[in-house]
């Protein structure tokens, strides 16, 4: 019955359904089971990258805090040790001084703050350890005992120690028995930790301690007491320094539920009303923390302490991945780290892959009936007109075609007939159809460019806000490192060693720089935000500049450099000299790189060559060396960003962006760049661009500057404010021009930068253009819209490397322009320019002439000398040229006597090359 009933279903189907339906289930079947497994799969994966991601974590963070703890363990258990073998003994405590005070240096960055020493007997107590004393650090030893009178002598040096002299903290009211560590090893038989508590002497200062009673052998009772200090902030500083997923946490709790560390910022412990207050979990502004801390509350947290599994949680309507781990089971701390990660952050891909698959389960739906249909269509349409020939036939209009059914001869006939009767009107649809089909396509096409044309805009915007943003995040750190770098360096109370180590930081901040730079240029050039800047130069100049780069390094590897222009090459042209040199250094760099024996040349030569039956002048370069040689495998990618070649990897140099660097300026310039090369034969490469003559040029030194000590008297207080999103970059100017004698306030947002200015009237703003809540853009319109803002300076900070950014600075109002990293010698010029402010110079008073070592110079000493002065001094050494050095020498300012000397003992000594090599770093490309 059932199948009789199906089979009539089927036969009152129409033939387009009969078309469409298996289309449409299909499609369907096929892609539903494509989306489920995708979905499945995914979700496993998801929870096996939790798992593996939560253990890390939950393992560094362990690693982290019984290395944290251990310290304190080994120190007390060595100082029994000692007692117990006869090296040190408590009755004669002062010899214990050097030994807590090296333990004290050894441990001093890993958070150790002090180590004490008692003898419970007759009191006596010493220390080695760190204090703040008007937020400076104090380091030193303490002595409490008959000695001292039972007062508290603090961080004394171990000379001075001796004599009771020169205590940096004295304090009558010490009381040992009142210390918590000491209370706590006199009433216990081995070691026991203090809880968090409040520094005897910095109140705002917290830290936990290990005490441990000390044993003499052969007596029973305790004879003194071990105890070291920790840092409690370390632990916070290493929670807030990890990644947990994208917006995971972690945090630890004792078991009282009080937070011990987050890596969230929040504060852990503060003050109330003089009391220590311990943050609770339950009462943490983070809700994460706080509904976390409830759902455990309420989930007996006793039983949680030792459950190490992962849990899928429900918290405020969302699913957390949570983690417990027990951190001090052997400490006896009783503290629980938890591990927190939404599910979210894993499964929003996930999820979107799901909804992408229901779309295009749409998407195929619908081409399945429009398929369908339109075969249907396709099949039946005949059937339909013989059908209404056939009723046309009927009331004896022959000119429609005939249905027959017939198989023998007639029906042929009739067959024949029809298509010969309808040959002329289906080759006049056909036509129709076609045309149709054509107006269809052509929409089609016209449809799809409007669309490639939105989505090249689109990815075009994509660029430049990537580049903006890269920009600023990269370059103002940078801003800070290299900005601290020199205010360090311009301290002349810094030891030799320290004054190495930040000459290292900041020319590995140069270093930096530079490989943004070029990652950035590359970027700007895909994004057609790089611009060439044309502009007359002596190319034979140039040349020569890069010559004398090279001859050096030629020379100390033994190869030779050949610099081949020939005749015709013109002196002085019109082009972007800055990216042409960086072009031929790139190029020469890798040559010599990977050249050990032979050496390399460069050809130059000029020709005229016709484009478009345009005549150009055209510059043609050819960089030839004898070295390893690249494969024909690799030649193909050797222009591709962050590609080496097997040769350069095995070198371990650079950072596969030279060549494509090389590549798009050429590009840019309109010109072309090619490669040929065969291992162990070589490599040649040439590039060509078109110029434009030029006339001669002439290059004019500026005049040497000095450095600022301070404002000359009488003049007005000038205030400043710095606004910045980043407190670092506001601390280095507050830090670089409050000391000179302004008065400096900070902002961190434009909004606030809007509040100070109206109630504080600053002179001049430093104003960093992208921050949150307002950035500098809103915040200056607002300024400069009314009649007292007018009368503000407003110098924009950007880390920008896009050149209209300057023009949108200059319309919304800023009076002028400092890109960052900044130099302290760019502020102060803008002080004196906008200002009219007159600064007082370093000057150095002339000693009774005295033996004395000449300084042995680096770059950096010729760091605070204008740019067109170094110039000069590096043509003058690539020419040999000792008078005009002797000249140059003469115009250093009288505050860098050191400089004088260094740069006169090589003039003396003839060592040009080591003159060349101090400056050219400098140079500005």
């Amino acid at each position: 019955m059932k199948i009789q009933r199906f089979d009539a279903g089927l036969k009152k189907m129409t033939l387009p359904a009969v078309f469409v339906i298996p289309f449409v289930l299909q499609i369907l079947g096929t892609v539903s089971l494509v989306g489920y497994l995708s979905f499945r799969n995914g979700r496993n994966a998801v929870e096996s990258l939790v798992e593996a991601l939560m253990e890390e974590i939950g393992d560094r963070i362990e690693q982290e805090v019984h290395s944290y703890l251990d310290i304190p363990v080994q120190i007390v258990r060595n100082h029994q040790s000692l007692i117990t073998s006869g090296v040190l003994n408590l009755e004669d405590i002062d010899q214990w001084l050097p030994y807590l005070f090296d333990q004290y240096q050894t441990n001093r960055f890993n958070a150790v703050t002090g180590i004490q020493l008692v003898n419970v007997n007759n009191g006596e107590y010493r220390g080695a350890g760190q204090a703040y004393l008007n937020d400076v650090l104090l380091e030193g030893v303490a002595i409490h005992g008959v000695s001292t009178n039972f007062r508290y002598l603090g961080f004394l040096t171990l000379e001075d120690a001796e004599n009771l002299t020169n205590a940096k903290i004295d304090l009558p009211n010490f009381i040992l028995e009142e210390r918590s560590w000491y209370k706590k090893a006199i009433t216990h038989q081995n070691e026991v930790w203090v809880d968090v508590y409040q520094r005897f002497i910095n109140r705002n200062r917290f830290s936990i301690a290990l005490s441990r009673p000390l044993y003499v052998p052969g007596v029973d009772a305790p004879q003194g007491v071990s105890a070291v200090q920790l840092d409690i902030r370390n632990l916070q500083k290493f929670l807030e320094s990890l990644k947990i997923g994208r917006t995971g946490q972690a945090f630890i709790l004792d078991k009282a539920g009080q937070v011990v560390a987050t890596s969230i910022q929040e504060p852990t412990i503060f003050i109330e009303n003089d009391n220590i207050r311990r943050l609770n979990g339950i009462k943490s502004e983070n809700l994460l923390t706080r509904q976390v801390s409830k759902h455990l509350e309420n989930s007996n947290y006793g039983n949680l302490l030792t459950y190490q599994s992962i849990n899928l949680i429900e918290l405020n309507h969302e699913k957390y991945y949570i983690k417990s781990l027990n951190l001090t089971e052997q400490y006896e701390l009783s503290w629980q780290l938890f591990v927190i990660i939404p599910q979210d952050d894993f499964m929003a891909e996930i999820k979107a892959s799901t909804r992408q698959t229901i779309f295009i389960s749409l998407i195929a739906l619908g081409g399945a009936i429009l398929i369908g249909s339109m075969t249907a269509h396709w099949v039946t349409q005949p059937i339909l007109r013989l059908n209404k020939a056939a009723q046309e036939l009927a009331k004896g209009n022959w000119e429609k075609p005939i249905l027959t059914r017939r198989n023998d001869e007639l029906g042929q006939l009739t067959v024949s007939y029809n298509i010969m009767a309808q040959q002329l009107k289906q080759m006049f649809s056909e036509l129709q159809t076609v045309n149709i089909q054509l107006e269809k396509k052509v929409k089609e096409r016209t449809s799809d460019l409007a669309e490639a044309k939105d989505k090249a805009e689109v990815a075009n915007q994509a660029k430049s806000t990537f580049l903006a943003n890269m920009s600023h995040e990269l370059r103002s750190p940078l801003n800070a490192i290299l900005g601290f770098s020199q205010l360090m360096l311009n301290d002349s109370d810094l030891d030799e060693e320290t004054q190495e180590n930040i000459e290292t930081i900041y020319r590995s901040g140069q270093y930096l720089l530079t490989l943004i730079n070029q990652v950035l240029d590359l970027s700007k050039i895909e994004a057609g935000k790089m611009l060439l800047e044309i502009e007359t130069f002596d190319l034979h100049y140039l040349l020569k500049e890069v010559e004398g780069l090279f001859e050096i390094t030629a020379e100390s590897k033994g190869l030779y450099f050949y610099l081949e222009p020939s005749g015709n090459v013109p002196q002085y042209i019109q082009s972007d000299p800055l990216k042409l040199r960086q072009v031929l250094i790139n190029l020469l760099s890798n040559a010599f790189k990977f050249t050990q024996v032979g050496g390399v040349s460069l050809c130059v030569r000029y020709d005229k060559t016709k484009q478009d039956n345009i005549e150009q002048d055209r510059l043609f370069f050819r960089v030839t060396d004898t070295g390893l040689g690249i494969s024909s495998a690799e030649i193909n990618d050797l222009f591709t960003p962050f590609t080496q070649t097997t040769t350069g990897k095995n070198a371990q140099e650079g950072t596969g962006l030279g060549l494509s660097l090389c590549q798009k300026i050429v590009q840019l310039m309109q010109g072309k760049i090619t490669v040929c090369s065969q291992v162990g034969a070589g490599t040649t490469f040439e590039f060509n661009f078109p110029i434009t003559l030029g006339v001669e040029v002439a290059h004019l030194p500026d005049l040497p500057c000095r450095r600022v000590i301070g404002l000359e008297p009488n003049q007005p207080t000038y205030r400043l404010l710095a606004v910045d999103d980043k407190p670092v970059n506001c601390q280095l100017l507050v830090k670089l021009l409050k000391p000179l004698g302004f008065e400096v306030k900070t902002a961190h947002n434009g909004e606030e930068a809007i509040a100070i200015w109206e109630t504080w009237s600053p002179h001049l703003i430093w104003m960093d253009m992208r921050m949150p809540v307002l950035d500098g853009y809103a915040a200056t319109q607002k300024i400069k819209s009314s009649p007292k803002g007018n009368a503000t300076i407003i110098i924009a900070l950007t880390a920008s490397v896009l050149g209209e950014e300057r023009n949108i600075i200059d319309v919304i109002g800023c009076d002028d322009f400092v890109r960052k990293p900044f130099q302290e010698n760019q502020i102060i010029q803008m002080l004196e320019k906008h200002l009219g402010v007159y600064f007082l110079y370093e000057t150095i008073l002339e000693k009774p002439a005295q033996a004395k070592k000449i300084k042995d110079l680096t770059s950096l000493d010729f760091k605070a000398m204008p740019q067109d002065w170094l110039v000069l001094v590096y043509r003058a050494s690539v020419d040999l040229e000792e008078e005009e050095l002797v000249e140059l020498i003469e115009q250093i300012p009288a505050t860098q006597s050191e400089l004088s000397q260094g740069l006169s003992e090589l003039v003396l000594q003839y060592r040009f090359d080591k003159i060349r090599l101090l400056v050219e770093p400098l140079i500005t490309l």
